[in-house]
C-alpha cells in the first residue's frame, strides 16, 4: 500500500542482503524485494515507500542510495 519506488540493481556483484545492510547503514530504510516475488529475482531489488516523505527527504534518500551504490559497485 501507498506510493512506492522500485529499485533494481542489475549486474550487482553483491547480493540483496549485502546491499540492504549497506543502504540501511547509510540511513535508507527499504524493503528487500525477494518477498514480493514468487521465486527469487535474478538481481537485487528493493521496495522504497515514499508516501509519508516530503520531496526534500525523497531527494536526500535518492542521493544516499546513489552514493552507496557508487561506492559498492
Amino acid at each position: 500500500g501507498g506510493y512506492t519506488l522500485w529499485l533494481r540493481v542489475p549486474g550487482s556483484p553483491l547480493g540483496e542482503r549485502a546491499l540492504y545492510d549497506r543502504l540501511l547503514r547509510d540511513g535508507v530504510r527499504l524493503s528487500p524485494g525477494t518477498p514480493f516475488f514468487p521465486a527469487p529475482p535474478r538481481e537485487p531489488q528493493f521496495r522504497l515507500s515514499v508516501s509519508s516523505l516530503n520531496e526534500a527527504d525523497i531527494r536526500e534518500g535518492c542521493r544516499r542510495v546513489g552514493r552507496s551504490l557508487a561506492e559498492l559497485l
